[in-house]
């Protein structure tokens, strides 16, 4: 888990306005559940718990996903296509042959971790020694393909209104339905049936090179003989009662289980009815038990290459209806485009026999002057003419006012852009340092209370007084005094360490009250919150700003002055001096005062446009926008008058429409904020 917090924050020190890749995507999201699976897995160990079965099956679970990502249906029909016309294409796919012998590892460990499917040309995964209980299998079972035993089910309610019904009458006879196999998420599971006898002569004979390391077997893999100063200096591995008190230890609770999990495995087979669980007996030579476990997964890889064929026979098929409607789609529509050239051939030609005369009339059309085609009702220059002064009223702004607006929205976007990205990333920075700050203050916690303490000197010191008083003095034991000043020093042992315990619980109990009171979760969350204030006002400054833009832009394409913002116009969700409520509600943890006012504040700002419209409309004839903007015209009017000017033309619904969608935009990102 440490390893994973360290590197996830050399990543988060990365740039993050790179795009990432699928792929890397995926390995982010593979540490981040990797590191909660590992934080839930600590604190069942910091709370002296033992390890939840579920843990074990999330790991394993979220290692498979990690190689063997979950692909759909769908997905999977496109790669079966892809693979049938890289064959059509002649592209030759190659796959290897199943080893006919064991492969050979460097040392015994290779040798069980050869992955024998991948040789098969399929790739897959083998879980060793898992699972080791019924209670792993069944949640195995249950996350790999949702199947729950009967008795772990809830009683479904027609069930119980039956057996409340058979109380009354005696229940109708039927027949019971036929058992069958169930098909299992696993493809075959291969189960090692050895002897206790066997597990301890292959664990007793085996001995090691101390210089080179090498693990020899007196009897399966002897040392050479010709090296008699190997010979000598060999070592029994582990020492044999050791050996022998663990393996016999292993049996037993591999028997308590194996009978469960046998019964289970019962239930489980494939399509075929052939059974999921084979038994293989491991006893026998080495080359013997990995033929049979090969003999297993060919079958188990037969049956899944059968499967996989008549997937590729049904895609085949689809591509070949879908080729077939292609080709039928494209006749048609060769046979359509064929016969509209063949009709309009042939109305051209009607055409020329039916009007010679009409020709000859625009033959003279076209001599006459531009004049009297322009004054012709309908003409394509008098058509022109309306699209230009359409075209000009919306090119109606002067080349000095064009890039005070355009600036202005380009200040407006890069503002907005800088502060949200400073603000997510002292966002991104805190929580961080939290869970840094949260895992050091319980590893010191936990180090405060593991610190050394006399109990044991105590103990100690007692007991050597003890011995020695016993050694020099063995008469004296069976005397009463003296049994009594022996019985009252074990009463004054025993209060010292109650005395001590009681210390070291007051000042753990006073340590741990020390850090709930140390005030870091509330500065904390007063700097979150601050991070919040700043995004709302980002928010209300974007909307602000785009809402005088919007007004200068549709006031300066239809040549009507534009007036001033009031001073109320510009919002401050928090003024210098002015007092604000708590982070959060004293006794009520599930409320903010804060931020609750500041959402109030920002969602006013929406408000303002209509009191900028009032405060204008009070300002009378206040004089147009400067820093370039459009010069008032003489005889400049009032805001009142450039309202009623305005009027309701296609131009100020367009001004309206957009102000209320910056509106609906600041509400919605003002509500996510809050929350």
């Amino acid at each position: 888990v440490e390893m994973t917090e360290n590197k996830q924050e050399k990543e988060g020190a990365e740039d993050t306005e790179k795009d990432e890749s699928p792929d890397l995507k995926s390995k982010v999201s593979y540490q981040g559940e990797l590191l909660e699976i590992g934080k839930n897995i600590r604190r069942t160990i910091d709370e002296g718990r033992e390890i939840e079965d579920r843990h074990y099956i999330q790991l394993v679970l979220l290692k498979i996903k990690s190689l063997f990502p979950l692909k759909t249906p769908e997905q999977l029909d496109e790669e079966r296509k892809e693979l049938i016309l890289k064959e059509l294409e002649g592209v030759e796919i190659h796959t290897q042959d199943f080893p006919k012998e064991m492969p050979q590892g460097e040392n015994e460990d290779d040798d069980i971790g050869i992955d024998l499917t991948s040789r098969s040309g399929k790739s897959g995964y083998a879980l060793v020694d898992f699972p080791n209980t019924l209670n792993q299998a069944k949640l195995l079972e249950e996350a790999l393909t949702s199947y729950t035993p009967k008795r772990d089910r809830e009683v479904e309610t027609y069930k119980q209104l039956q057996s409340s019904a058979a109380e009354i009458c005696e229940p109708s006879p039927y027949e019971k339905p036929r058992k069958y196999l169930h098909e299992s998420g696993l493809d075959s599971v291969i189960w090692l049936d050895t002897t206790r006898e066997e597990c301890f002569r292959r664990a007793i004979g085996r001995k090691i090179d101390p210089k080179e390391g090498n693990v020899y077997h007196i009897e399966d893999e002897p040392p050479p003989v010709d090296r008699w100063d190997l010979v000598e200096n060999l070592e029994q591995l582990e020492d044999e009662w050791v050996l022998q008190s663990a393996i016999t230890d292993n049996h037993i609770a591999f028997d308590k289980a194996s009978r469960a999990l046998r019964k289970w495995f019962t239930k489980f087979g494939l399509k075929d009815g052939t059974a999921l669980c084979c038994e293989v007996d491991g006893s026998r030579g080495s080359q013997d038990v990995f033929d049979d476990i090969c003999k297993q997964i060919e079958r188990v890889i037969s049956k899944k290459n059968e499967a996989e064929k008549v997937e590729l026979d049904r895609v085949r098929e689809i591509i070949a209806n879908e080729q077939e409607e292609q080709e039928r789609k494209e006749r048609e529509e060769k046979e359509k485009l064929e016969k509209e050239a063949a009709a309009e051939e042939e109305e051209e030609g009607k055409e020329k026999e039916e009007k010679p005369e009409e020709d000859e009339e625009a033959k003279r059309e076209d001599i006459k002057s531009p004049a009297e085609s322009a004054r012709r009702p309908g003409s394509q220059p008098e058509e022109r003419i309306e699209q230009e002064e359409e075209k000009d009223l919306h090119e109606n702004l002067d080349d000095d006012f064009k890039p005070v607006l355009l600036k202005l929205w380009r200040e407006t976007e890069e503002a907005f852009r800088n502060n949200v990205q400073i603000n997510f990333k002292n966002v991104r920075a805190q929580r961080e340092l939290m869970i840094t700050e949260f895992a050091k203050i319980q590893r010191d916690f936990i180090g405060y209370l593991q610190r050394p303490e006399e109990k044991q000197k105590l103990i100690d010191e007692f007991i050597k007084e003890y011995n020695s008083f016993i050694n020099e003095n063995p008469d004296m034991i069976e005397d009463d005094r003296t049994k009594e000043e022996l019985h009252q020093r074990v009463d004054d042992l025993s209060d010292d360490i109650w005395e001590i315990i009681e210390t070291r619980k007051k000042e753990d109990v006073e340590e741990r009250q020390k850090i709930l009171t140390s005030g870091y979760v509330e500065n904390q969350m007063e700097s979150y919150v601050a991070f919040t204030q700043q995004l709302m006002q980002a928010e209300v400054d974007r909307f602000l700003s785009s809402y005088q833009l919007i007004q200068d832009y549709y006031h300066a394409i239809q040549d009507i002055v534009v007036p001033e913002p009031p001073e109320q116009f510009l919002v401050d969700l928090v003024t210098e001096g002015e007092e604000i409520p708590p982070v959060e509600e004293e006794g009520n943890p599930d409320k903010f005062p804060r931020l609750d006012k500041l959402f109030e504040k920002a969602f006013r700002a929406q408000l303002l446009g209509e009191l900028n419209k009032a405060s204008a409309a009070a300002a009378g004839g206040k004089k147009g926008p400067d820093k370039g903007k459009k010069d008032v015209k003489k005889g400049g009017k009032g805001p009142a008058e450039v309202e009623e000017e305005l009027g309701e033309n296609e131009y100020t619904k367009e001004m309206k429409e957009a102000i209320e969608n910056e509106r609906s935009i600041l509400r919605y990102r003002l509500t996510l904020l809050r929350n």
